[in-house]
Order: structure tokens, then sequence, then C-alpha cells
């Protein structure tokens, strides 16, 4: 996502209004992709008094572990999050198209 950042700032052919829905689109995309990826790269695990699954991740930079929910009710929200991104993010691109 970093990357995608530098790209949009250094892209002097991109409009102001455009390049600012586009910074909306990275943003919301990066923390889509957190949640994504507590999922893919997280340790599953239950609560023995809940019995509520959760994910613990843990990143090199941070020394506190993340944890977030797991449920099926996030994770169907999430994939609709990701295709409701990936949507905006081609209809921005074909939006460009001259």
């Amino acid at each position: 996502m970093d990357m995608c950042v530098f790209l949009v700032e250094a892209e002097v052919g991109i409009a102001t209004d455009r390049r600012e829905g586009l910074r909306t689109l990275i943003s919301r995309s990066r923390a889509a992709f957190q949640r994504r990826d507590q999922y893919v790269h997280g340790m599953s695990s239950v609560d023995g008094e809940t019995l509520e699954w959760s994910t613990m991740r843990t990143r090199r930079s941070k020394a506190e572990p993340q944890f977030g929910p797991m449920n099926g009710d996030d994770l169907a929200q999430l994939v609709m999050e990701l295709n409701e991104l990936s949507g905006a993010l081609m209809g921005w691109l074909i939006s460009m198209d001259p």
C-alpha cells in the first residue's frame, strides 16, 4: 500500500479531486487488508469461558499482539467490503481512461 501512496503522490497527471478519491480508497483498503491479515496470518484461539473464537497476531514492529474477532458474520462482512473496494478501485481506474 505504501508504494501505491507514493505513486499517487508522484503522478502529476491526476487531478486533485481524483487523487483525493484514490487516497480514500487506499486508506479504506489498508484497513480492510489489516483485518484480512488477522484472519490469514493470525493464530486462532477459543476463549475457555465464553467459547468465542478470536485471532492473535504479532508483528515484528510491535511488542503487543493484536487480537481480532473470528466469526462468520465478521468474515462475511470483510469479504463484502473487499469486494466493494475492488469494484471501486476498478471504477476509478476505468474512469481515468482518456
